[in-house]
């Protein structure tokens, strides 16, 4: 899976002018070689400890092991860049929790090194979607929403999308953190891998409205943020 946008300079520069957080470039080999290797991308506090931006949904880990498909050899490659990045953390301490890409698989380096660790878990969407591949209650429900006249489409008309967030932020008492500002600002930095989407009523009402990260261009990214207001 492809997770370069979460390491690319749009998305670097958001975080930073956002959150006021330094993004820091690493790289860790062991070896006499380039490889194997780890690469990665983590944010400093002005404490200079590492820290998750938030609504970010991972820090770009990427690693990459020597030719083999010796499933010990690569154990061991990992378990020892793994090592220097864990040491890195260690060193410069952090603040909050970081949620890595899936790439890491192995937590153990992390465990030893007496940090907690927890998996999660995602999903990806191919795009376009295929509605056949949806379950028959899924599908029976688009049909009903389409009969009844709500459509979706793509936008770039940010207003819309942060009345949204801000509805739902208010109907489910948390603070959703993000202008319209924001989202004008995400959408120039990212282009075309930040997508939105809203959902309108048989009104003309904007009920909901959706902002993937796509992979590629053809893939819903994780982390996505799925708003709704009600209508």
């Amino acid at each position: 899976m492809d997770y370069s946008v979460l390491a690319s300079d749009g998305w670097l520069e958001f975080n930073a002018r956002k959150w006021g957080l330094a993004p820091v470039k690493l790289a860790f080999s062991s070896g006499q070689g380039e490889l194997p290797k780890i690469e990665a991308v983590v944010y400093t506090d002005r404490k200079g400890r590492i820290r998750m931006p938030k609504l970010s949904p991972y820090l770009p880990v990427v690693f990459e092991s020597t030719p083999t498909e010796s499933v010990s050899r690569l154990e061991r490659q990992w378990i020892a860049v793994c090592n220097l990045m864990v040491d890195e953390f260690r060193a410069r301490g952090v603040s909050n929790s970081v949620s890595f890409t899936p790439c890491m698989k192995d937590g153990r380096p992390w465990k030893w090194a007496g940090f907690e660790i927890h998996p999660q878990y995602t999903y990806y969407i191919n795009l376009p979607y295929d509605y056949g591949l949806a379950e028959k209650k899924v599908r029976n429900r688009i049909r009903s929403c389409s009969d009844r006249g709500y459509t979706c489409e793509r936008t770039n008309d940010m207003l819309v999308v942060i009345d949204c967030l801000h509805d739902t932020a208010r109907r489910k008492h948390f603070q959703s953190r993000l202008v319209a500002e924001d989202l004008v600002r995400a959408q120039r930095l990212l282009g075309d891998a930040l997508r939105v989407y809203v959902c309108f009523s048989p009104a003309g009402e904007a009920c909901s409205a959706r902002g993937p990260w796509a992979a590629g261009g053809d893939r819903d990214r994780p982390g996505s943020r799925n708003e709704t207001r009600t209508p």
